[in-house]
């Protein structure tokens, strides 16, 4: 899904499904509080990419009326929480390798 449409929660779920990982489930269970918020970020950048990319003024302006203004202040806040929530993904998925292929974590 991640090569047809944006990643958001719905597509990287799907494609993880498919190697037998809830991700964002896992995410969320792991790290209760900032996994909401890494995952709420997410959908954040995702408006603020597609109100960019498709020109789309409405789009901009809820985000900002959402106390989302796309300003640089933004960008490097869901950049730190996007670095997290990848983070968390690359430790879900090595811990669920290890325990798959019942050895040590791959990386």
């Amino acid at each position: 899904m991640l090569d047809k449409g944006n990643a958001n929660r719905r597509n990287i779920d799907s494609d993880f499904s498919r190697l037998g990982f809830d991700v964002g489930a896992a995410v969320v269970a792991a790290n209760p509080n900032k996994g909401v918020r890494w995952i709420g970020d997410l959908e954040i950048l995702n408006q603020a990419r597609n109100g960019i990319a498709h020109a789309d003024e409405s789009k901009l302006l809820k985000l900002r009326s959402d106390g989302h203004p796309v300003n640089l202040t933004t960008v490097r806040r869901l950049r730190r929480s996007l670095d997290g929530l990848a983070a968390a993904m690359d430790e879900i998925v090595s811990d669920s390798l290890a325990l798959l292929l019942q050895s040590k974590r791959p990386w």
